[in-house]
């Protein structure tokens, strides 16, 4: 059966009456325009009750007919809006208070003291909860902003508090603490594709960034430079590889290391195109680190240098240890042409008829040296300066009658020292000589050949 539209005069239908029941369809204004609309459902018991109250009391809707039945607030499609459920014996409810001009409305959490709120998924799954603590007066504050202006989250209720962060067993995870008239700050920004995050130090120009232990002793300190362009890049590394510290910045630029009063402790400078550089490695039980060079390059020297007229000094140590030089043996492997980077070595004279040809001594070359030692019974064999270079010096022959002779090359031409133990130079095993460039173009030798008969005669040609 259809329900009937009516028009009601309030003053007419109420009068003294405290419960009026009346069969209402649809409430029209004068114009006959829908106010409010009541439907009904077959066979009903759930129903909504207005009950109007006494002065500064609040009026009441509430859901009558089966117990603890919430409210549902639908579109005109049906759809829910908002969904009141109750709980059986509740105490607690929220509240929504208005404000008067400039203070924000107040939705607070009503019944039992110090209750707070939780916001759920659809599965009862907790998203947010907002806990209260007995006479709180600090509260988290969140506030939006105009365009180009990042929403805020403060702390508020006492002059500098900051904000902690807790897991689910009340353990910190992290402490925003804040200091009275605060001016620097952490900014965290992000960052477009291909390019890192950067946590950065704002609020005064070149303030870095201090790290503190919990007894608020430095850490680490980042310190700032005005109009920096330098920088250090740790990267990390694949499997296998080492993580890199690189300056980063401008080209060829290196790190210093300082002390606590700026003075410098070491300076690793870089060179433009580098391609050779020095590896440190450790050693485990029984064995000594080394330094090495290492790089691109085939051979390549280790160069220790003094400033200016000073030297490099290798001694005892005020423990009483020592540093020992250690050589390399090379044997011959037949001719050989030498090279810088094999200064310093001993040559082992191991093969009949071989010839060695030093290096040309370069500018970067005086001081270089090499030795050489018979180990077999010599024959023919020859140690040759490069091209353009002398030989100067003096090599003792000693014969099978224990007599010897000093030779001296001839400065003017003479650039080749043989072993033969006839018409030159030494034989037996255990004759040797050492040389050293001491000029642009001038090998200095010295030395002892041994030959197998009382033949002396002069090595140098």
């Amino acid at each position: 059966m259809a329900i009937e539209q009516r028009n009601y005069d309030p003053a007419i239908m109420y009068g003294a009456q405290k419960n009026i029941t009346v069969d209402l369809g649809d409430v029209l204004d004068s114009n006959e325009n829908e106010i409010l609309e009541f439907d009904a459902v077959a066979s009903a018991v759930n129903y909504l009750r207005v009950a109007n109250a006494a002065t500064a009391d609040r009026v009441i809707l509430s859901v009558q007919g089966t117990a603890d039945r919430g409210l549902e607030i639908h579109n005109d499609q049906s759809e829910e809006m908002l969904i009141l459920v109750p709980v059986a014996t509740a105490l607690n409810e929220l509240t929504v208070t208005n404000s008067a001009t400039g203070n924000p409305v107040l939705l607070s959490n009503n019944g039992e003291d110090d209750i707070g709120f939780e916001f759920r998924a659809k599965n009862s799954e907790e998203i947010l909860k907002l806990e209260a603590t007995a006479a709180a007066i600090t509260f988290v504050s969140i506030k939006s902003q105009t365009t180009g202006v990042n929403p805020e989250i403060s702390a508020e209720g006492e002059a500098d508090l900051g904000i902690t962060f807790m897991n689910d067993q009340s353990e910190e995870m992290l402490v925003l603490d804040a200091v009275a008239s605060g001016i620097p700050y952490l900014q965290i920004s992000n960052a477009a594709t291909g390019s890192p995050p950067v946590i950065s130090s704002e609020g005064e120009a070149d303030l870095g960034i201090r790290f503190d232990n919990d007894q608020g002793e430095e850490l680490m300190l980042l310190a700032s430079v005005a109009t920096a362009v330098n920088e250090v890049t740790i990267t990390n590394a694949a499997t296998g590889a080492n993580p890199t510290i690189d300056a980063t910045g401008e080209a060829d630029t290196g790190i210093t290391f300082r002390n606590g009063e700026s003075e410098e402790i070491l300076i690793l400078d870089a060179n433009a195109t580098a391609v050779n550089e020095i590896t440190i490695d450790n050693a485990a039980t029984g064995a000594a680190p080394t330094i090495t060079a290492t790089g691109d390059d085939t051979n390549i020297n280790l160069d220790l240098d003094g400033k200016g007229t000073g030297n490099v000094n290798l001694g005892l140590l005020s423990t009483g240890g020592g540093i020992r030089y250690k050589r390399s043996v090379l044997a011959s492997a037949g001719n050989t042409t030498m090279t810088s980077a094999m200064s310093g070595s001993v040559m082992l004279l191991d093969g009949a008829t071989t010839d060695f040809t030093l290096p040309a001594i370069g500018a970067g070359d005086i001081g270089m040296e090499f030795w050489f030692v018979a180990t077999i019974i010599a024959t023919d064999q020859t140690i040759t300066a490069g091209a353009g270079d002398l030989l100067t010096g003096s090599i003792e022959v000693v014969d099978t009658a224990a007599d010897t002779d000093v030779f001296v090359p001839d400065v003017s031409d003479d650039l080749i020292i043989t072993l033969n133990g006839t018409t030159t130079g030494g034989k037996t095993v255990g004759s040797w000589c050492h040389l050293v460039a001491i000029s642009a173009t001038l090998w200095w030798v010295e030395g002892i050949f041994l030959t197998a008969t009382e033949t002396q005669a002069t090595p140098f040609s």
